[in-house]
């Protein structure tokens, strides 16, 4: 990825506006590169987006091939088998685009030096906003992978989106809860994952047919034996979690994820 874009693309952000706002409904949203979102007001007293990122800096061509290194791709839907790759405005809207972590983060690669001193960065957000570290988002699943120095996988049953009788992060609850969850999907290495929701491993009608493997990028780190990952907060659907269980697990640097922002 070149530096030259990265710069262009740090400047490009910084220099455009984004504002906090109500619309005529009175309904909260963010303004930010000529895009307008809807913002939440969390329990955790936190504001989220409460859509998925769509921002291209200036200089930077969106990809719809996940084999070359991009710093975004488009966001896609699939059968079961294939995908389509989705250019249109509606589901760009709908979606957001797919980034690369080390171009979320700001970072030209995410390395040994660097990985695990990227918590709370703007990254690819607006000013004020930060790319979600990993305790923004265990605060509203309640449930993670190991992360470096933790003995047993930890577990948040006072998390927001964490529902006590399925002992897990819930997609339902998050929703109830005005997060508006994004199936936006993932690459992972250099494919679109196809996997989706279907009848048999899905009890919310509204879900299938959807993307069933999900990632949003968070901005802290992981050190596995042989390489470097960062935690993204993730999605599960299979015959015994139907409801679309919500936890952070580790999440390949060259792929492609969501991105929400939080304020700082």
């Amino acid at each position: 990825m070149k530096k030259n874009l990265l710069v262009l693309a740090a400047f490009s952000a910084l220099a455009l506006a984004s504002c906090s706002k109500e619309q005529e409904n009175n309904e909260p949203v963010l303004e930010y590169g000529g895009v307008t979102y809807k913002i939440v007001k969390l329990k955790d007293g936190k504001w989220w987006m409460a859509e998925n990122l769509r921002y291209v800096p200036e200089g930077i061509t969106v990809s719809d091939d996940p084999t070359k290194t991009s710093p975004i791709w488009y966001p896609y839907s699939s059968n079961g088998s294939e995908i389509t790759v989705l250019k249109d405005e509606e589901s760009i809207s709908k979606l957001g685009y797919l980034y690369n972590p080390a171009f979320a983060l700001g970072v030209d690669e995410i390395t040994a030096d660097n990985y695990n001193t990227l918590e709370g960065v703007q990254g690819i957000c607006p000013e004020g906003w930060h790319i979600p570290t990993w305790e923004d988002y265990f605060g509203l699943c309640g449930v993670s992978n190991k992360r470096n120095g933790d003995e047993t996988a930890p577990t948040n049953t006072e998390a927001i989106f964490y529902d006590t009788e399925k002992n897990n992060g819930s997609i339902v609850k998050a929703d109830a809860e005005g997060f508006n969850y994004t199936f936006c999907g993932c690459i992972n290495g250099s494919k679109y994952q196809t996997v989706i929701t279907k009848e048999e491993n899905c009890s919310v009608e509204s879900y299938i047919g959807n993307n069933a493997l999900n990632y949003y990028l968070s901005s802290t780190g992981y050190q596995s034996k042989s390489s470097y990952q960062m935690f993204g907060l993730m999605s599960t659907f299979s015959k015994t979690i139907t409801y679309g269980k919500l936890s952070l697990s580790y999440f390949n640097l060259a792929g492609g994820a969501g991105v929400r922002c939080v304020k700082d």
